[in-house]
């Protein structure tokens, strides 16, 4: 056990010790002061009497118990005040895949964002444990948060983000350009689906370990800039990274149906928006690989423990309330 304020008990001590060294000085000066005393004859009888004898003593025991009650109390309550805690130096384990939410937000889907991040979020909702992460592409690659199993922290950010994207002029909304799709327009262009699908690839950390590693990409795959890579260069990429992906397209079309072809090479497959048991396979994919160890951070425990030092206050105001009692009849 250690003490978080460790000055209290010290001030404690220092305020007793300045109160017994006023109390001595003064009582010297007291007695310097005196004349005399006044001698009362044959006092001694009193004690021969029994009622006498045990009204005596009785006080004195009461004396003597309220002055260790409030000893016992407030040493007690000084201990509390100053927090006493443990403190534990634990080491974390991550158990879990990694997903990365890979979304263009490129003018050809402006209608569908929403509804597209509102799927993230059913995903979302099921997993627990995995980490996940969101990439945000159009010209240019933009990640919203990375790896991460904050779940708290995932639900909102993909609910503000559904809640801006309904201002993206499509979406039966007029307003300018939300701030979190900010970044994704740098260095010209739109819809660079390869690129795209690149750079959330790229986003998974610990190259070197054999994790479970997916993206879920949604996308109309309609291209209409010369991107850095094909959508097939792109998928060779998740092939060599040993990453599935999924593909989830608003509408049918050739190109989704392209798309899909390409997306099978690494044992993925296109869904549509209204497919509902898409989100199912999905989910059942990534928990039917295995889970692999990653090392967390350690992390120091620090827990309060007032317990025996409450425990033994609540006596001492008991102790308090008796002393009184005794002393007082």
């Amino acid at each position: 056990m250690e003490l978080t304020f460790v000055w209290m008990p010290l001030a404690l001590g220092g305020a007793l010790a300045t109160a017994l060294a006023v109390f001595v000085i003064l009582r010297r000066g007291r007695r310097a002061g005196e004349r005399g005393t006044l001698a009362a004859a044959h006092a001694d009888r009193l004690f021969r009497l029994p009622a006498y004898r045990w009204a005596f003593w009785r006080a004195l025991a009461g004396l003597a118990l309220l002055l260790v009650a409030v000893g016992t109390t407030i040493t007690a309550l000084t201990v509390i005040a100053s927090r006493p805690v443990s403190a534990a130096v634990r080491d974390t384990e991550l158990d879990n895949r990694d997903i990365v939410l890979c979304l263009d937000v490129s003018g050809s889907m402006a209608g569908e964002d929403a509804k597209v991040l509102g799927y993230f979020a059913q995903l979302a909702e099921r997993f627990r444990g995995e980490r996940i992460a969101l990439v945000l592409w159009d010209a240019n690659p933009v990640t919203v948060f990375p790896l991460t199993d904050d779940y708290p922290y995932i639900e909102r950010a993909l609910g503000e983000l559904q809640a801006a994207s309904d201002l993206i002029p499509g979406n039966g909304q007029e307003g300018d350009q939300p701030p979190l799709y900010a970044g994704t327009e740098i260095g010209g262009g739109s819809s660079k689906v390869g690129d795209g699908l690149a750079s959330c690839v790229l986003s998974f950390d610990h190259g070197d370990d054999e994790r479970s590693r997916t993206v879920v990409l949604g996308t109309d795959n309609e291209s209409f800039d010369d991107s850095l890579l094909t959508l097939t260069e792109a998928v060779d990429l998740a092939v060599e990274n040993d990453v599935r992906v999924y593909g989830l397209a608003p509408f049918p079309s050739t190109a989704a149906a392209d798309m899909d072809d390409e997306l099978r090479r690494t044992d993925g497959q296109v869904f549509g928006l209204g497919d509902l048991g898409g989100a199912q396979v999905i989910i059942d994919a990534v928990l039917s690989d295995q889970a692999a160890t990653l090392d967390g951070v350690p992390q120091l425990a620090i827990r309060d423990e007032p317990g025996g030092w409450l425990l033994l206050a609540i006596l001492g105001l008991w102790g308090v309330a008796a002393a009184v009692w005794v002393v007082r009849t």
